[in-house]
């Protein structure tokens, strides 16, 4: 069974949050003070009109005030009682638990605040924390009290002040982004097993947990120089409605969000099918990718079956 938890820090903690509760990210958002607000409670921020408390998760753990500066970002979380907002330092991504890698708060440490559970990496044991237990009927009554005198909210954003988080990775010396609504997960390159008879760009197969994911050289594809390490680096797992492959990346820079005003058409000097695939090219020479499309290109179709 796939327990899906987004992990992300504050300061050196890592800690995840159970991915189905989680709506979307956003950064950049102008926090607004609330008068008499419950303690955990920074303010309030304005998400597509509503307006949702923005909680101090380093206040409910113990952790040092920071203040929030321009790359913070915001996790919008759905829970039994209201959305809330959690400010971050740095969101790592999504990661896959199966179920018997997980253990039950109660078997860690009894008493442990608002911890649904944890689980167990490599690099030590992440704690899963509960969203239902961040807001007390006690805050629900002082923030209900305190959004009734607050200050007016600042505007819904304009199209400009809009944008999106994208998974950055590097090909050569080149950033490329893919929009992280269609990143499934990010894997080290391993070993793939050839396809027969699959385009040249067709690396091969990897298995994911039963899942056969095609994986393509992006170098390849988009006839850019090959070097012979080329099968090292990360697997980036995309999908796009029920389409999913692999995209074999030098390395991945993490997450970033980008304006849609800085989005621009590519250059006349890119052609072909690396034009073709891309959505816009930022100011700041990332190559934003349209996945969409891609999979929409019956040349990356991959029907076959293979045993990996």
């Amino acid at each position: 069974m796939r327990n899906d938890v987004m992990v992300f820090t504050l300061d050196e903690k890592r800690i995840a949050l159970p991915l189905p509760g989680v709506a979307q990210l956003i950064r950049s958002a102008v926090v607004t003070p609330l008068p008499q607000a419950p303690v955990n409670v920074l303010g309030v921020i304005n998400v597509q009109g509503e307006s949702v408390p923005v909680l101090s998760l380093r206040r409910l753990l113990g952790l040092p005030e920071r203040e929030i500066g321009p790359d913070a970002q915001f996790i919008i979380l759905i829970t039994a009682r209201r959305r809330l907002a959690l400010a971050v330092d740095e969101v790592k991504g999504v990661m896959d638990c199966h179920e018997q890698e997980l253990t039950a708060a109660g078997q860690i440490l009894p008493g442990l605040e608002c911890v649904k559970g944890a689980v167990r990496t490599s690099d030590g044991t992440i704690l899963i924390k509960d969203p239902d237990l961040f807001f007390s009927f006690s805050d629900e009554r002082l923030w209900n009290e305190s959004i009734t005198s607050r200050a007016k909210l600042p505007e819904p954003p304009t199209q400009d002040q809009t944008g999106f988080d994208v998974m950055g990775f590097t090909l050569m010396n080149e950033h490329y982004g893919i929009e992280t609504a269609h990143v499934r997960e990010v894997y080290p390159a391993m070993k793939v097993t050839p396809i027969p008879c699959t385009p040249h760009f067709v690396v091969g197969a990897i298995n994911v947990r039963g899942d056969i994911i095609a994986v393509i050289n992006l170098k390849t594809y988009f006839e850019l120089p090959v070097s012979e390490s080329s099968s090292s680096g990360e697997v980036i797992i995309v999908e796009a409605g029920d389409s999913l492959f692999g995209v074999l990346a030098d390395s991945t820079i993490g997450v970033s969000f980008i304006y849609h005003s800085d989005i621009q058409a590519p250059s006349p000097a890119l052609s072909g099918i690396r034009a073709e695939s891309l959505r816009g090219v930022t100011r700041d020479q990332m190559f934003v990718l349209d996945i969409p499309g891609m999979l929409a290109d019956k040349k990356l179709w991959v029907h076959e079956e293979v045993a990996v």
